[in-house]
């Protein structure tokens, strides 16, 4: 009869514990719930521009160089709407740095966009200064950019590349103590 008391008043203690863990347990989901929206919202502030692993070229533009820069490959193909993916291969002997807050685009009717800004910069750094961006010799670096202008609609697609026609892409680099800079106009 002791035991059969015990294992009743056991029983008893037992579901009032399940139910208080599981009240305790929806208050912390809720609590969770809270702080995973709160660090959603603080990562955003600090996420970088769209995440730099851009898709293939969606639209092919067909630039001419019209300021050639020996020793170096530059090509650009549009990304998106109003993001470019740059290619600079180095193909001297000397260290090559990209300078992007010397680099800049300039839209069809001649207005400039800003400097190019690459695509793993945090919108809260949008205004600071950019580091450039090294190539060893005989090295390629691929990146994608942005003009400054037009970095909120760096995720934007339009579906006529002929708005770029007469637009000009310019890329400032130090090669060894020199500073050169190759530019391109879309056809």
């Amino acid at each position: 009869m002791l035991y059969e008391k015990l294992v009743a008043t056991a029983g008893v203690v037992m579901q009032q514990l399940a139910t208080e863990y599981r009240r305790e347990m929806k208050q912390a989901m809720r609590v969770g719930v809270v702080l995973v929206s709160v660090g959603a919202a603080v990562a955003s502030a600090t996420s970088p521009l769209p995440p730099y692993k851009p898709p293939p070229p969606r639209q092919h533009v067909e630039l001419d160089i019209t300021q050639p820069v020996d020793g170096l490959v530059v090509t650009a193909d549009l990304i998106t709407s109003y993001t470019w993916k740059i290619e600079v291969s180095n193909e001297t002997d000397q260290p090559c740095s990209v300078l992007w807050d010397e680099s800049s685009y300039v839209n069809r009717q001649g207005r400039s966009q800003g400097r190019l800004v690459p695509l793993t910069t945090r919108r809260m750094d949008l205004a600071r200064p950019h580091p450039p961006s090294p190539i060893a010799p005989h090295a390629t670096l691929t990146e994608g950019v942005v003009p400054e202008a037009m970095a909120e609609y760096a995720d934007v697609r339009t579906e006529s590349p002929g708005i770029y026609t007469g637009a000009r892409l310019i890329v400032t680099l130090l090669l060894g103590d020199k500073r050169v800079t190759w530019q391109a106009t879309v056809r």
